[in-house]
């Protein structure tokens, strides 16, 4: 993957034990999609799509703080949020100054 670009896959095990997926495609160090998947519920059911649409074009670091605070609204059934957020962070790890990757 090229500096700035590429798809960005992660998944994950919540300590509910439901598995959900975070994929990020960038390109030139903006972000073009966003999906959030797995086997939890989110209401009001559209709005991770909503979400998605508002991310695109943003930088990563801009990116998670869009995303923290919209999922302030969403009500997530068998994942926790703090859960997803650090999920993302890790996948976009490489791509922020101050946040490191985990091993």
């Amino acid at each position: 993957m090229s500096r700035g670009s590429g798809t960005l896959d992660i998944r994950r095990r919540s300590r509910q034990g439901k598995t959900f997926r975070v994929s990020l495609e960038l390109r030139e160090g903006r972000v073009v999609s966003f999906t959030l998947s797995g086997d939890f519920f989110a209401y009001p059911a559209e709005s991770l799509d909503e979400i998605g649409e508002e991310v695109a074009g943003l930088e990563p670091s801009e990116f998670i703080k869009v995303v923290e605070s919209r999922l302030k609204e969403v009500e997530l059934a068998g994942v926790d949020k703090k859960e997803l957020m650090e999920a993302i962070k890790e996948l976009l790890s490489p791509f922020l100054g101050s946040h490191r990757r985990r091993t």
